[in-house]
């Protein structure tokens, strides 16, 4: 369901929840056979391999490498914490890490180079050349667009990010032990892409996605593997609070929305782009304001009986479910109307008044094809070079490339801006 709820928001822009849907295998299935398979010796079944090939490939023809990279290493990263610490499962573990190499990750990288040769093929050397060079090792290396942070960055996210689920998982694993190199892959996959994208230039929150599942799958093995917390003492009461602060954020969130204050939060950004977009936004019709008041009011109960949620993880997850659904239900008016909208509006106008055959339109803001499949345009796919486009689509912060093309402005929708000759 982590997955699931900000299909409806994020896919305007992005597709790190639909990847993240995808190597959902890549996810469950290793944790099947640490759990049940591996001190038995059984090996996976045929299906599983297939179904643990398809979901590398798939998952990085989503989105890009990171749905081979960061799986693969995370098994391997587990393999060497069973080697470590036991010993004697070592051939065990080196039979499963040949296996995963001859039956996943070859067929799966055999499938990658296929579908991205005939991508190659259908869009052009350009796309293949700027996908891989600037929008892998170009934001490994450098922070994009003022995308950047600390190593810290990550893990910030996830704290806050996690909400009742992060309240949960934090004060479950510090009373109780599980068996990690069993029951831990969960956690293992969590930090592969910690640790992967921790190291990356470029920092946004959807990069790491896919470690929600992980974080729910861990949640409900430690809910399972584990009795429950022992009674409050005044030191767990501290540790109590300080892990329940991603709710009383989150609480303090909804309560800011649900007031509205779209003039004094515009006002309090650092970021110029950030201020362009909230500068077009309408406030929340009166039902998803009511939605917010809900879920401020969810995360206000959280706080007053929280030793009763901590012992009723049922009650937990029920919150964390419904404060997802209000968050996504709410934003998702926003999403469309502030990104997918006037992008949709632009192409339409592009190619019914102005493209040509032959001509070649490009997005500024980002020359990653994830917005021109999810908006569906074969004119956003930035076929040519940059100096080669006879249209640009830009954001008002990026205006001056319009100029550095000699292009004019044709058409306005929101802070999107179509340029060109004349």
């Amino acid at each position: 369901l982590s997955a699931v709820f900000p299909l409806a928001t994020a896919t305007s822009a992005i597709f790190d929840p639909f990847q993240t849907l995808l190597l959902l295998p890549t996810l469950f299935i290793p944790c099947k056979y640490f759990i049940h398979d591996f001190e038995k010796n059984q090996q996976l079944t045929t299906p599983e391999w297939i179904t643990l090939a398809f979901s590398l490939f798939l998952g990085t023809a989503a989105k890009g490498l990171n749905g081979i990279i960061v799986p693969t290493f995370a098994i391997g990263l587990h393999l060497i914490f069973v080697l470590i610490g036991q010993p004697n499962f070592r051939k065990r573990a080196i039979q499963f890490a040949l296996k995963f190499f001859a039956f996943a990750f070859v067929p799966a990288s055999a499938l990658c180079f296929l579908y991205f040769l005939l991508l190659d093929e259908k869009i052009g050397r350009a796309f293949t050349r700027e996908f891989f060079l600037v929008h892998h090792f170009g934001r490994s290396t450098e922070a994009m667009e003022t995308h950047g942070g600390s190593i810290f960055y990550h893990p910030l996210v996830a704290f806050f990010g996690g909400g009742f689920l992060s309240a949960y998982l934090l004060l479950t694993a510090s009373k109780k032990k599980m068996a990690y190199l069993t029951e831990g892959f969960a956690f293992t996959y969590f930090l592969a892409f910690m640790i992967v994208f921790g190291f990356s230039a470029t920092k946004l929150p959807h990069y790491t996605w896919p470690i929600w599942p992980a974080l729910a799958v861990l949640g409900g093995i430690l809910t399972l593997r584990t009795t429950p917390p022992s009674n409050s003492t005044s030191s767990s009461r501290a540790l109590k609070f300080l892990f329940s602060l991603p709710v009383l954020v989150g609480g303090i969130v909804f309560l800011v929305l649900a007031l509205n204050p779209i003039s004094l939060i515009i006002s309090q950004l650092p970021s110029p782009s950030a201020k362009i977009i909230l500068s077009q936004f309408r406030g929340f019709p009166w039902p998803a304001q009511i939605l917010l008041w809900l879920g401020f009011a969810t995360c206000l109960l959280y706080q007053m009986k929280r030793d009763f949620f901590i012992s009723k993880p049922v009650y937990t997850a029920i919150a964390g479910l419904f404060t997802t659904f209000v968050f996504s239900v709410s934003g998702m008016p926003a999403a469309v109307d502030l990104i997918n909208r006037p992008l949709m509006e632009l192409a339409e106008i592009a190619s019914t008044r102005y493209l040509k055959p032959g001509d070649c339109i490009r997005f500024t803001n980002t020359h990653s094809p994830t917005i021109s499949l999810a908006l569906g345009h074969v004119y956003f796919h930035n076929r040519c070079e940059p100096d080669q486009a006879t249209h640009l689509i830009t954001p008002e912060w990026k205006l001056n490339q319009c100029k550095e093309h000699g292009f004019e402005i044709l058409e306005q929708r929101s802070y999107f801006y179509l340029c060109g000759r004349k």
